[in-house]
């Protein structure tokens, strides 16, 4: 099914998918991937805050962190420097205390997915393919605002 939606494969250079993992992760095979963790510390006005200021967050092994700890590293309502890294961090966490539960199988590891919206009847209203391990979306600001032509 992957092959057949024209869906990236990821590297596959040999030695596995964990080497192969850890490349596209420094950016080889996977275009675009630089330049989204560097956005993930140096933050992103164009991009919607994630953290409230009044919100608690506990991130891996940091201690519980205040939302309004990031507006002192540049203001708020919108995406601050270390504010999406330290989501990823949360993210990371829970996959990882959860490995085999997400990835039951490393052989396709480096596969990268899509997004598809399909009408009723099945017929493709929109897709959007990414080679990079962080993208998911043509608008990474705002990775929904693909949906406002049918929202309204």
């Amino acid at each position: 099914l992957h092959r057949a939606l024209g869906l990236y494969a990821g590297l596959t250079q040999g030695g596995g998918p964990w080497p192969n993992l850890l490349l596209m992760c420094a950016g080889i095979g996977s275009p675009g991937t630089l330049a989204e963790v560097l956005r993930g510390y140096t933050g992103d006005r164009s991009a919607p805050q994630r953290i409230a200021d009044d919100e608690t967050i506990q991130a891996g092994p940091l201690p519980p962190i205040q939302g309004s700890f990031f507006a002192r590293a540049g203001g708020s309502g919108f995406l601050r420097p270390f504010e999406l890294a330290t989501v990823r961090l949360q993210n990371m966490a829970e996959v990882l205390g959860h490995w085999r539960t997400y990835v039951p199988r490393d052989d396709f590891l480096t596969q990268r997915g899509g997004t598809f919206l399909l009408e009723a009847d099945d017929s493709l209203l929109y897709r959007h393919s990414d080679r990079g391990i962080l993208g998911f979306s043509a608008t990474m600001a705002r990775p929904l605002s693909f949906l406002d032509p049918w929202l309204g």
